[in-house]
């Protein structure tokens, strides 16, 4: 089985004591359809997981957030019968005074969502294709991390 990697970032801020976090939805691309996650992107080269998620926040939304490498999580979803694709994800803190700039050949729009609000975003759309499932473990896991470290 082929395996593509691909790394991005579950962007945050805090707003009046709460957090949010910034939702992009892709345009459609092949078999798949418009769906609503966060920013990520094939390695080029021999980028790292790290440079990779960096350079794809900043070609997908325009941003330089502050990154916490230390968070780190891993998707995996099958794309088709012989190739898998695995998504490292970090967290990355918006710097505010900063402008989204969508790249809009790859995404349709963005929005910052409470983590309910994400949450219910990702559970609207199971599709066939592939589960949310667990990106909703991850951003579950994202919110712990980050309420453990800020007050």
């Amino acid at each position: 089985m082929i395996t593509e990697k691909s790394a991005g970032a579950i962007i945050w801020r805090k707003q009046k004591s709460q957090l949010e976090y910034l939702m992009i939805q892709s345009q459609p691309y092949k078999q798949f359809p418009s769906a609503w996650g966060f920013t990520k992107g094939h390695l080029e080269g021999t980028e790292s997981n790290e440079d990779a998620a960096q350079r794809e926040v900043y070609e997908e939304v325009g941003l330089n957030p502050k990154f916490d490498f230390t968070f780190h999580q891993v998707d995996t979803y099958r794309l088709t019968k012989n190739c898998q694709k695995e998504v490292t994800f970090f967290l990355a803190e918006f710097i505010e005074g900063q402008q989204i700039k969508l790249q809009e050949s790859e995404i349709r729009q963005s929005a910052w969502l409470s983590y309910d609000e994400a949450q219910k975003c990702l559970a609207a759309q199971n599709y066939k294709e592939f589960s949310y499932k667990e990106l909703q473990l991850i951003l579950k896991k994202a919110n712990n991390y980050l309420l453990s470290k800020i007050k």
